[in-house]
């Protein structure tokens, strides 16, 4: 079974011209790497397209054939608003119809991932929290998928809700990177080699969990980042692993602060570790701040806080 991801891409009004250029580049690289992936390794990646914009759809179903992908990319149109919510509901109709689960050497599973991009505001915040719920621990079995799904968010340009990214990033466990929509392509470049230091290790759980080998590998790769950037990495790669998403240990749980700085000299890109919706201790307590700044933006939240407080007493 392949891996899976979905790129659920903003084609709103403001993405036209540059915006959608930068889009397209960023897409290509992207799928030039999956498929050197698939040729180094035999692990042919499933790609799908979900646009929200003018038009809310599946522009193309998981498939290993990379051109059909772009193609589908290429032929995008911006217009219109931002239903992101929309967007994510469709992201979540490919994945129960069409997603699976990898399975590594060593037994390993992974998770299928979102690729959440977006240069603006939601048209409703409170449904993309909603939305954002569904792939979640407290969310995914009410809608049918076999384990959670982490979406990585990456945001463009100066229109972006910060603070809505992060939510969808701590109630995923995913991550989320902020920058010019010029650096989509570095974004994407290191998505595909996240994949590749999985599959180096796949046999080893405490390789992968190592920050300073991941930096390292990235490195190798051409790819220097900072201590904070690896982190948020590291954080997505952990959530995709089914092993590493049930087992309690303190070594690998996200951490329980948020960081905004800069990764290196060379880019502007800020990354931000999404944080846990339980605390990294074994007893599993309930992370109440994260709770609370979900709530703020979706009071129905609340019932899922409550739950989880139930299912901790």
């Amino acid at each position: 079974m392949p891996l899976d991801t979905v790129l659920c891409l903003d084609t709103s009004g403001s993405m036209a011209g540059k915006g959608m250029l930068e889009l397209r580049k960023a897409v290509r690289q992207f799928l030039a790497g999956v498929q050197q992936t698939a040729i180094q390794t035999g692990l042919k990646e499933n790609v799908a397209v979900v646009e929200f914009g003018g038009g809310v759809r599946i522009v193309q179903h998981l498939t290993n054939d990379y051109r059909r992908v772009q193609r589908a990319v290429d032929n995008l149109k911006p217009g219109g608003t931002t239903p992101m919510f929309e967007g994510l509901m469709e992201a979540l109709k490919e994945l129960c119809q069409n997603g699976g689960v990898l399975v590594l050497p060593g037994g390993i599973r992974m998770t299928p991932r979102v690729i959440l991009m977006t240069d603006g505001k939601p048209d409703n915040q409170e449904r993309v929290i909603l939305a954002a719920a569904a792939f979640s621990r407290e969310g995914y079995r009410e809608v049918g998928l076999p384990y959670p799904v982490p979406i990585a968010c990456v945001g463009c340009g100066s229109g972006v809700d910060v603070a809505l990214l992060a939510a969808i990033a701590a109630a995923t466990n995913g991550m989320f990177a902020i920058g010019d929509v010029s650096e989509l392509s570095a974004f994407f470049l290191k998505q595909v080699l996240l994949i590749r230091f999985a599959l180096q290790f796949a046999n080893d759980m405490n390789k992968l969990r190592n920050l300073i080998l991941l930096r390292q590998f990235l490195a190798q790769m051409g790819e220097n980042v900072s201590e904070e950037e690896a982190i948020a990495l590291r954080t997505l790669l952990l959530a995709m692993i089914v092993v590493a998403a049930d087992d309690d240990s303190d070594d690998h749980r996200p951490a329980l602060r948020a960081i905004t700085a800069q990764p290196s000299a060379s880019s502007h890109v800020v990354y931000t570790e999404s944080t846990a919706l339980v605390n990294g201790n074994n007893d599993r307590e309930v992370n109440h701040c994260v709770h609370c700044c979900i709530s703020m933006f979706c009071p129905c939240w609340i019932c899922v806080w409550c739950y989880v407080c139930c299912k901790e007493d």
